[in-house]
């Protein structure tokens, strides 16, 4: 059976072709539209792929519809991918995710996360090389590294672990993190893998060139990146904090 792959979509007409389009045949497409005013449903529509719709925005709350489309099959793996997210080397990218779910205890919930490299500006092939650094020295850790639900084989196992993510009020930013955490909480493990098969490409878009960067500060960067993100961000959401996070002083937190 084809693995699901869901898609969280809100206003994506300019991306969401190309995304289908770059999907291997032995995946399940499941376009989740949210809070969609464009040509998104018509264009995945267009591909003859599943789209579900729901009037609220909000990722959370997309996913969780794919979750309850799914039914039964949402304890086995699946896949969440972004709407402007492709990847790499199609054929090789589902047998390189269960790979990585190959390494973790068979009997656990688990997550797989895929590596994301940002191609629009300098920038943003900048920030790839400390993702990729980040994320091959902290590829065992629970707590610390990417856990972009952009590129993400989940598998619950439980359906416990699958409740408990349907339950999650609207989270944003961070609303990867807390999935991650759903499963952890749950008994599962976490690997993020660096296979050059299970690589995805994404739009950057909403990271500054590097002459900004230089000539305005890294301090007025993060600004920049924290309005983009909150101006998105759905009606009654609210930042994710891990746990882990929760512990931190500001004194021993690494920006």
């Amino acid at each position: 059976m084809s693995i699901p792959v869901l898609i969280a979509a809100r206003n994506e007409a300019n991306s969401i072709g190309q995304t289908l389009k770059s999907l291997p045949k032995d995946v399940e497409p499941i376009v989740l539209v949210n809070d969609c005013h464009d040509e998104t449903v018509d264009i995945a529509q267009s591909y003859g792929v599943t789209v579900l719709e729901r009037q609220q925005a909000g990722k959370v709350g997309a996913l969780q519809m794919g979750l309850h489309y799914l039914g039964e099959r949402a304890v086995d793996p699946f896949i969440t991918l972004d709407a402007d997210t492709r990847p790499v080397f199609p054929n090789r990218w589902v047998a390189s995710l269960l790979a990585g779910r190959q390494a973790l205890p068979a009997e656990q919930p688990a997550s797989v996360v895929g590596l994301l490299v940002f191609h629009s500006n300098s920038s943003a092939l900048l920030r790839t090389s400390r993702l990729v650094l980040h994320q091959y020295l902290t590829r065992t850790s629970q707590q610390a590294g990417s856990f972009s639900g952009g590129n993400m084989l989940i598998h619950p196992r439980q359906t416990s672990v699958v409740q408990a993510i349907g339950k999650m009020p609207e989270y944003w930013p961070g609303e990867d993190v807390a999935i991650k955490d759903e499963i952890v909480n749950g008994g599962g493990s976490v690997i993020k893998t660096l296979s050059v098969g299970a690589v995805a490409l994404t739009d950057g878009s909403r990271m500054p060139s590097l002459a900004k960067t230089i000539i305005n500060g890294r301090q007025h960067v993060r600004d920049f990146m924290r309005e983009s993100y909150l101006s998105d961000a759905p009606a009654g959401s609210r930042p994710y904090s891990s746990p882990t996070e929760q512990q931190l002083t500001p004194t021993n937190i690494v920006r």
